[in-house]
């Protein structure tokens, strides 16, 4: 798993690519902790890059936003792989919104 990050409008967009799952899961956790220490409350993870996900992934990115939450960030996701969009229909737990499309989730963070 590969991760950067960027600044788009106020927001900060983390690009993933690669496989992401089991034996990289914990490094979501850890990015995420550290954007929220340094000030980043506006996060934006772009998935486009993702070449194969797992349940396990979803599970951490899950507790993932609930801390997230917790701590006052938002946190939506851009290019969710369909194998997990089809988890996600299925399952009934708190998950940060969902777009196609980065353009759109850019401008949801700034609307009121």
């Amino acid at each position: 798993m590969k991760v950067t990050r960027r600044k788009r409008q106020g927001v900060t967009v983390v690009d993933v690519r690669g496989r992401v799952g089991d034996s990289n899961s914990g490094a979501l956790r850890e990015l995420f902790s550290t954007l929220i220490d340094s000030g980043d409350k506006k996060i934006l993870l772009d998935l486009q890059g993702v070449t194969s996900s797992d349940s396990l992934f979803l599970g951490e990115l899950v507790a993932c936003y609930g801390g997230l939450v917790q701590r006052g960030a938002t946190l939506s996701v851009v290019h969710l792989p369909s194998e997990l969009k089809e988890i996600l229909a299925v399952a009934q737990v708190e998950f940060p919104e969902v777009f196609d499309d980065e353009n759109e989730a850019v401008a949801n963070f700034h609307e009121d």
